[in-house]
């Protein structure tokens, strides 16, 4: 039959016929060779957001030299600055002017209370104690030297005619009297020396 299929067609038309199954056998032999091949080399896949990262090498710190703290100075008690003591000064001057004025009122009338003249004779000496310790530190400074020794001698004669009167008995009325006055004319310089003070510390306000 194949004879008869030749004998027809020629040889050219027979050998087309023929290479055609040549072709797909071919084809078929491609195909299965590369379906059995080797697999391709697979990328693992990078680390998802649920995945735990890798521990990072932390980096070397530099050590930071510490700063050193200046040492706070130890403060001890000294003296009281001079305007301080100056003002504590003024203050007691002001409080023996109250008691100057206080005591003149008492010793006024010409029958005063010899009682009265007594207290405000106290009062003054209570100031002239408290004054004591500042004066002598407004004397240590060669700026208000001068100052705290005049009043230092108003001081002392204030307190020596204090003294005097109270020598007297308190039922010697004229006596006291007499004693009362006398401080306080012995204590007028007061006035004009707290006007040199207040120049040095400024006036004092009022509470």
């Amino acid at each position: 039959m194949s004879v008869r299929i030749g004998a027809r067609l020629g040889p050219e038309g027979l050998a087309s016929i023929l290479v055609v199954p040549v072709v797909l056998v071919a084809v078929l032999v491609f195909l299965v060779a590369r379906g059995s091949g080797q697999p391709s080399a697979v990328v693992p896949p990078g680390p998802s957001g649920s995945s735990t990262p890798a521990a990072s090498t932390p980096a070397a710190t530099t050590p930071v030299a510490a700063t050193p703290v200046a040492a706070t100075p130890v403060t001890t008690a000294g003296p009281t600055p001079v305007p301080t003591t100056a003002r504590i000064v003024l203050q007691l001057v002001d409080e023996l002017l109250a008691n100057r004025s206080d005591l003149a009122t008492a010793a006024a009338p010409r029958r005063p209370d010899a009682q009265d003249i007594a207290d405000r004779l106290r009062a003054v000496n209570a100031t002239l104690v408290t004054l004591g310790q500042p004066l002598a530190e407004l004397r240590r400074d060669g700026n208000t030297a001068d100052i705290a020794n005049r009043i230092l001698a108003v001081s002392n004669e204030t307190s020596d005619a204090v003294v005097t009167t109270q020598r007297a008995s308190i039922i010697n009325v004229p006596a006291y009297r007499a004693g009362g006055l006398h401080v306080v004319d012995v204590m007028e310089p007061l006035v004009a020396i707290r006007v040199d003070l207040i120049g040095i510390v400024g006036p004092i306000a009022s509470p």
